[in-house]
């Protein structure tokens, strides 16, 4: 896959065509996302030609997403990308597990977050900062989806006609200054501002591994053999949909990362709640692996686990353990992709 490719996706009796714009891993940022696309709404009953493609790309998308499963997808061609869409998308990410009025919006350029508390009605527009497959695409496809469909009418700001991703303030200027900023963190809480409240109980660290904590225990037992890779993707979508990212929610996307490594090195020893899940079950896979490298990521910068580790004093051993977990994943992806 590069830049530019042109895939082919069935839906229904018609082809339709994304268009491969940018790979969030090649841009160097310590999580991947992976390939962005734009999505157009055109539909052929029969694959067309070069110069419709032309036409086709050409012009504007439906919307844009970043896509789990190219690789799945028919390549139909490679075509230079607009100079409208040549840029990093700028994405969008309401601080709830829904937008609602008093949520907030992290906007997202690949490598800055910046909080906006509500949309002007340009930014409604921008892509969402999420991962779908291809079913997701055809779905929306179908419905005749656009991005601003998610927005509801209350967190636009109507007044603001322009939108500039450089005025809004930096969600990292807040964060990493907390104690020296408490009365502006007050008042972010206040007023929804913040992406990720770390709220929760202090569990309890027995170790650095991925599975020696409390709730990591709790969940490897709970652990169903007999349902394949569900709950291990419900662990990590749980993480991910969390607004908060609490040390449960992330211990047990770290726990989820583990089984997959685990699955996918076959160990003759092992976990004693995971020896049935083995038996049963061969490597994940690839979309379950690409969310475990993403939640990995997000656990290791920002996550309700990293602040009760930064607390004690073992930190930088759960660092390097975490990261060397991190690195063994994105391995096994390089491998399957």
């Amino acid at each position: 896959m590069k830049t530019g490719d042109i895939l082919e996706l069935e839906v229904g009796s018609d082809l339709a065509y994304l268009q491969l714009t940018h790979n969030h891993f090649a841009s160097g940022e310590g999580f991947w996302y992976g390939w962005f696309c734009r999505v157009f709404s055109r539909r052929f009953s029969k694959r067309p030609t070069s110069r419709q493609l032309t036409s086709l790309t050409a012009g504007g998308e439906q919307f844009g997403c970043f896509l789990s499963d190219v690789s799945q997808l028919a390549n139909a061609g490679n075509l230079p990308i607009p100079i409208q869409s040549q840029a990093f998308p700028i994405c969008k990410q309401p601080t709830g597990a829904m937008p609602s009025k008093s949520c907030a919006w992290i906007l997202w350029n690949g490598a800055e977050e910046r909080v906006a508390y509500r949309l002007p009605r340009p930014a409604a527009a921008l892509p969402n900062r999420e991962i779908v497959d291809s079913a997701v695409v055809k779905q929306r496809l179908h419905d005749r989806w656009l991005p601003s469909m998610d927005v509801p009418t209350d967190c636009i700001d109507q007044i603001t006609a322009g939108f500039d991703f450089k005025t809004y303030p930096l969600l990292s200027e807040y964060e990493d200054n907390r104690d020296q900023h408490r009365d502006i963190w007050k008042f972010l809480e206040t007023k929804g501002l913040i992406a990720f409240e770390l709220t929760g109980e202090p569990l309890q660290l027995s170790g650095t591994g991925p599975f020696d904590n409390s709730a990591a225990r709790q969940w490897l037992q709970s652990l169903d053999a007999t349902s394949g890779w569900n709950d291990v993707l419900s662990g990590l979508k749980r993480f991910q949909d969390s607004p908060q990212r609490t040390a449960t929610d992330s211990a047990i996307a770290l726990a989820a990362a583990g089984v997959i490594l685990i699955a996918a090195q076959k160990p003759t020893s092992a976990e004693p709640q995971l020896r049935d899940f083995l038996k049963l079950h061969g490597p994940a896979p690839l979309d379950v692996l690409r969310l475990a490298t993403v939640s990995l990521s997000a656990v290791l910068q920002r996550s309700g686990l990293r602040e009760q580790w930064e607390h004690d004093e073992r930190m930088q051993l759960w660092l390097q353990e975490t990261s060397r977990l991190q690195l063994q994943l994105l391995a096994l992806l390089a491998k399957m992709t």
